[in-house]
């Protein structure tokens, strides 16, 4: 019966969802270009072990891939389904409670709330199962010095126990690194949309009140004013929309590391105070004395990225003026006038880059050679 069991079990994982009476390969997409991705259909095992991707990666090997060959996104992935999601959601939110005064940080994490708790829940598996290395690795070099202590049986299963739990862990941190990635396309998207549905409600009521001038030197001057303020926009708008969406998709796909690395410290300092005693403190210690130069490199980052901002912010205000009068400026032969004023601010938000870059660098130092310095510390006191 065991064995019977055992067998259903693997049969379930393994075998393929069926959609409307379709197999699971059976390539039918909304897209006419793309095909429809596997992971719509594919089982519990090929969602966990991501194998639904194994065609791909096979055509991959075999030739380069074409746009074509690309699947597609899954239906709820699309931006319109996530938009008009976002903005329902919104709508009954306000509906229900008279308003809606919440800040976008405060809708964004209402809204994937569902997605950022089952991210926690992987999370939380892989932050247990990545120990049993250590643990149980402790255990068998116990073994090997005393065979007395356990038993063959359970040496061997502590061996095993190292391949399971390596396995849990990775699978726990794919899943959840996965449901971050979808977490920050999504939110790529709302964000999009959001800008671009301010930006064409911040024109309408320029152009309203544009139109309610009284005399006519009074409107050239409002239109004007508007010309130079929608100027002005353009180019923060298009920065929002092309770089400052981007990096906050990729920040949002790992928000769950803002807890769990915390509590990976706290685990790994207590099982380091159990074997080694007082010298996990001196270890403890140096990765506290480590605190302030990361945070004051930290500052220093953002310092350069918010002056990286004004820089890309003023690089594209001049192209879109450039591109608005383009035809005015080939009229006359102003363009090396124009190239030499786009190069200076692009060589200005260049130069900003490069040190933004260089604090990056003594960031990336910092954190590799920190688990080094922890190491030497701890090992330095506990030999003494």
């Amino acid at each position: 019966m065991a064995l019977i069991a055992a067998v259903l079990l693997v049969s379930s994982l393994t075998q393929q969802r069926r959609r409307h009476g379709r197999p699971s390969n059976a390539t039918t997409s909304t897209s006419d270009e793309y095909p429809q991705a596997p992971e719509t259909t594919a089982s519990v095992s090929q969602l966990l072990f991501f194998s639904w991707m194994d065609p791909m990666i096979w055509l991959g090997y075999k030739r380069p891939l074409e746009p074509k060959d690309v699947y597609d996104l899954m239906p709820q992935d699309h931006s319109a389904f996530v938009c008009a999601r976002w903005r329902r959601e919104n709508r009954e939110y306000a509906y229900r409670n008279g308003g809606d005064n919440r800040s976008i940080t405060l809708r964004l994490f209402w809204f994937f709330r569902y997605r950022l708790v089952l991210q926690c829940v992987w999370t939380l598996g892989n932050t247990i199962f990545i120990f049993t290395g250590p643990f149980l690795l402790k255990r068998i070099l116990a073994y090997m010095e005393d065979p007395t202590i356990y038993t063959r049986e359970q040496a061997f299963w502590c061996v095993a126990g190292l391949f399971v739990g390596g396995t849990i862990s990775t699978v726990c941190q794919s899943q959840a690194l996965w449901i971050g990635r979808k977490i920050g396309l999504q939110i790529k998207s709302i964000i999009i949309g959001e800008v671009y549905a301010k930006s064409l409600r911040r024109r309408d009521a320029a152009n309203e009140s544009s139109g309610s001038t009284g005399t006519d030197a009074e409107s050239k001057d409002n239109d004007d004013d508007d010309e130079s303020s929608e100027a002005t926009s353009t180019g923060k708008i298009t920065n929002l929309m092309a770089v400052d969406a981007n990096k906050i998709s990729e920040i949002s796909a790992y928000l769950h590391f803002l807890y769990y690395l915390p509590a990976e410290v706290v685990i790994t300092v207590l099982m380091l105070y159990q074997l080694l005693g007082m010298a996990s403190i001196a270890g403890l210690c140096t990765l506290v004395a480590l605190i302030p130069i990361q945070w004051w490199v930290v500052n220093v980052w953002n310092t350069y990225q918010k002056q990286l901002m004004k820089a890309s912010d003023r690089r594209m205000n001049i192209t879109n003026e450039i591109l608005q009068g383009v035809r005015i400026i080939k009229f006359f032969a102003w363009e090396p006038q124009f190239e030499k004023q786009v190069a200076a601010v692009r060589n200005g938000e260049l130069g900003v880059l490069r040190k933004r870059y260089l604090i990056l660098t003594v960031s990336i130092i910092i954190f590799f050679m920190a688990p080094v310095f922890i190491t030497l510390t701890t090992f330095a006191v506990y030999t003494k």
